[in-house]
């Protein structure tokens, strides 16, 4: 079930989809990261959010940019790029 809310905040119009649970494409690349180490040291070294949905891409597993951006909070295995960096530097990265 897709649940779609439309929130009208003081400045723009926000559609939210499903954001109860990470994409099915997200949540298998989470599982393949967290069995291959070499992935996961391609990830750690990624300097851009594009650079870790390109390896997604090449395992065959399709993320976007704003899926990685919402979910990135909750991804704190030691080798995504932001873990232990703070929410500001995660910010950052994203930008």
């Amino acid at each position: 079930m897709i649940l779609t809310l439309h929130c009208i905040s003081k400045f723009k119009l926000i559609d939210v989809t499903d954001l109860a649970s990470p994409p099915d494409q997200l949540i298998q690349f989470c599982k393949s990261l967290s069995t291959d180490k070499s992935l996961q040291t391609q990830v750690k070294g990624a300097i851009s959010p594009e650079k870790i949905i390109e390896l997604a891409a090449s395992k065959g597993y399709e993320i976007s940019h704003n899926e990685l951006r919402t979910w990135s909070k909750d991804l704190a295995a030691p080798y995504f790029p932001w873990a232990e960096m703070g929410n500001e530097w995660r910010r950052n990265f994203f930008n």
